[in-house]
């Protein structure tokens, strides 16, 4: 805010604008970097194509079933965010790559966040590694891939002897990795249990929700808008990241109706900003098409979400500028929200209640794509535990 109030007073209303538009599109252009090692065989490929909502065979997947191991860092970057990366890098500790030359092999001051997976135990290579991280003070997370397959293979032993629920089950996963990892020197590493083929089964979206956690402050928000709005507490994070633009938007809306920028208008940055809400939040026609395909009892399902939440007749062909005419607001502005812009600007140079009104129209939307957002997740765990897990190429943006 001091920096618009500065902008404003020293270069005046289109100085200030071109400040704005600059600022809500800043999450665009930082650089995303998310290391991904382990032995072959470990499900990296499967892994980063799943973060990233791939599968296999995809445009832009990593290439799954390769039996040779990789032999130098290679990027895949996130198809709604370019400058967010996953990292393929290789195994340490072979004749090709020794410790020796690793680290410099890699670039390993390039990462913001590693991750060590492993379909089995960790290695005293990765022991190492994480020592070398920890040194850096880099982020890392021990994860466990295949545990659909670990437990399948569990269950199948103790079927007769023992039989025990499957979270039993896990939970002797879970105790028998600390316990390895206490021994090799990593106890206080997070650990998590995942399937690639199952992401809504054990430990996928806690590993998402603490890779936000636990990432470089200033890199956070851009994380938060890349990642795919797959669960009801990554839907609420994207929510809330996206309220923390709309001042800016409703001031930049205000401030256009004063000055006149050519390309852009008042009205057309706020229909913006609404079309950017339903991307975020993977409610658009062809996020849902990726999800379920059109025609399907669950692809009407959600779609009639979706219509009801934006009031229209048919997403191929839906109209922001309709809808946000049609969202119910409050008689006036409140009191707070007179204040807070009059603070940044002044009464005098941008009208109040214009901005106060642009930010209720984007704050009612908002929630409307929200609730939406949220009732789709369910749909989609309903038929999951109705029919098992999603076919794998199915994709949930």
């Amino acid at each position: 805010m001091k920096r618009i109030k500065d902008k404003l007073k020293a270069e005046g209303i289109a100085a200030c604008v071109r400040l704005l538009l600059d600022q809500l599109d800043e999450w665009k252009n930082i650089d995303l970097n998310v290391a991904v090692i382990g032995n072959s065989g470990a499900g990296k490929s499967s892994f980063i194509n799943a973060i990233r909502g791939l599968s296999g065979g995809q445009d832009g997947s990593a290439p799954v079933g390769v039996v040779q191991t990789t032999l130098k860092p290679s990027p895949y970057p996130h198809p709604d965010n370019t400058m967010l990366k996953f990292w393929d890098l290789p195994g340490v500790g072979t004749n090709l790559l020794p410790r020796k030359t690793y680290l410099s092999e890699i670039n390993i001051d390039r990462y913001d966040f590693f991750l060590l997976l492993s379909a089995n135990r960790f290695t005293e290579n990765d022991v190492w590694l994480s020592t070398e991280i920890r040194g850096r003070n880099k982020k890392y997370f021990f994860v466990r891939t295949k545990i659909g397959n670990d437990l399948s293979d569990i269950q199948t032993a103790y079927s007769r002897t023992r039989p025990r629920p499957n979270e039993a089950y896990l939970e002797q996963i879970r105790q028998d990795t600390k316990k390895n990892l206490k021994r090799i020197g990593c106890q206080n590493v997070p650990i998590f249990l995942i399937d690639n083929h199952e992401l809504h089964k054990f430990d996928f979206e806690k590993l998402k929700q603490r890779i936000i956690a636990d990432f470089p402050e200033l890199k956070r928000s851009s994380l938060i808008l890349s990642l795919q709005a797959s669960s009801h507490e990554i839907i609420r994070l994207k929510a809330k990241e996206l309220r923390h633009r709309i001042w800016k938007w409703a001031l930049l809306s205000a401030l256009l109706k004063i000055v006149q920028i050519p390309g852009i208008t008042a009205h057309d940055i706020i229909t913006r900003e609404a079309e950017f809400y339903v991307k975020r939040l993977g409610i658009g026609r062809e996020s849902l098409t990726r999800l379920y395909p059109a025609g399907t009892e669950n692809y009407t399902r959600i779609e009639l979400i979706v219509r009801g939440a934006l009031g229209v007749e048919n997403l191929s062909s839906f109209d922001m500028e309709s809808c946000l005419r049609r969202v119910p607001l409050e008689p006036s502005p409140n009191a707070a929200s007179d204040a807070f812009f009059a603070d940044v600007v002044g009464k005098v140079i941008v009208p109040v209640a214009s901005c106060a009104g642009e930010y209720a129209k984007l704050k009612a939307i908002l929630g409307k794509l929200e609730n939406a957002a949220m009732e789709i997740a369910n749909v989609v765990v309903e038929d999951i535990a109705r029919k098992g897990p999603l076919p794998k190429r199915l994709r949930i943006s």
